[in-house]
């Protein structure tokens, strides 16, 4: 699998789609929107779909040059903590450094990636709310790599489908509160989905137009049930599974037109715009939630002293365009001079001697942790 420029899009739709949910008033029509189109779920099937492929392109690469497989999934791990835990971490201190919430944060539970277990005991947010699904996807990479790299090949689509169908089920039998949803099990649908979809493409290459077309039909009846949720505020039944397949037929629809400049939706996949913030996505989630507890004071003293026309210093569109301008600006900081350095430790954790010409290479994921 090679890097597909255009679903960098899809990260930039999923992480402005969170930013919504987070920072619009929920009486807007936009709010109710993203809310029906998770971003996360979003970036849970994306996430599926690519760790899936480097998997399965790092179990090939094992079987070809004799590495044992242990050393594959170490490999594998090493390289998601280097694109994940850098930044992760360093928030995280800085936190501690200077709290402004004045929220009594108990980081054992970021520290070690169960945030979701302790919101979900505790019943209410807190500062670092969004971090649950950044738990979630640590604790799937505790348990998919095992799944990929050491099922027989013949079972693996067979697991994936139990898996999503554990996730479906999981979600009808767990309390319906929003907090039965960042347990681990529920997200299994989206993963699994995603992974499905990467070990078809992986293995089944010829069959992407297909699949492609499968999906599109899919996806159409996914989209109308999630329009009638939006319009008549109706509750549905597995809403993950829905925006999964969506997501899905996003992403077939950026592998078949790949390398084509112009096609049917050109301007959403290959929006500059989007692409640069997809690139940066994981920062912009990451920092997205924490920015306005760092502005609140900044903003308040900037409208206090500084003369602006009140219909703009007053307007509420003003306060998120400034905090938007601010999250770029320190994910571009954060890709540039954190990000991109320490990925290139990766060569590090190869899984074929760099002298030979290997497999192609596929890109690192870029998912909600990265």
């Amino acid at each position: 699998m090679k890097y597909v420029k255009s679903l960098d899009s899809i990260r930039a739709i999923a992480v402005l789609l969170v930013i919504v949910t987070h920072w619009f008033p929920k009486d807007l029509f936009i709010y109710s929107v993203a809310k029906a189109f998770n971003g996360v779920d979003v970036f849970f099937t994306l996430s599926g779909f690519l760790i899936t492929g480097i998997l399965l392109q790092d179990r090939a690469e094992a079987e070809q040059f004799g590495q044992s497989r242990m050393q594959t999934f170490k490999n594998f791990f090493f390289r998601r903590v280097l694109r994940i835990f850098p930044i992760y971490y360093l928030t995280i201190f800085l936190i501690y450094l200077y709290n402004p919430s004045g929220e009594d944060i108990q980081f054992r539970y970021f520290l070690s990636f169960t945030s979701n277990f302790h919101y979900y005991a505790e019943r209410s947010w807190g500062m670092l709310a969004h971090s649950w699904s950044l738990a979630v996807e640590e604790q799937f990479y505790l348990v998919w790599p095992w799944v990929v790299l050491f099922i027989s090949r013949k079972w693996l689509p067979y697991m994936m489908v139990l898996f999503i169908f554990s996730g479906i089920i999981t979600q009808q039998l767990l309390d319906p509160n929003e907090f039965s949803w960042i347990l681990p099990m529920p997200c299994v649908d989206a993963l699994a989905l995603g992974g499905l979809l990467g070990w078809i493409i992986y293995a089944r290459p010829d069959s992407l137009e297909q699949v492609y077309q499968s999906l599109r039909r899919i996806a159409m009846v996914a989209l109308g049930f999630t329009l009638l949720r939006i319009a008549f505020h109706l509750s549905f039944p597995s809403t993950r599974t829905l925006t999964a397949f969506i997501t899905l037929w996003a992403i077939c629809y950026c592998l078949v037109h790949d390398g084509q400049r112009f096609h049917q939706y050109s301007l959403i996949f290959n929006n500059k715009f989007l692409i640069f913030l997809g690139r940066m996505s994981y920062g912009m989630y990451l920092f997205h939630f924490l920015i306005p507890y760092y502005t609140k004071d900044a903003f308040t003293w900037e409208y206090q002293h500084i003369v602006l026309p009140a219909s703009i210093k007053d307007h509420y569109g003003f306060y998120l365009a400034q905090n938007f301008v601010i999250l770029i600006g320190v994910s571009w900081l954060s890709f540039h001079l954190i990000e991109q350095p320490v990925l290139r430790l990766k060569k590090y954790f190869r899984n074929r001697p760099a002298a030979q010409p290997g497999l192609p290479g596929t890109a690192e994921p870029v998912t909600v942790s990265g």
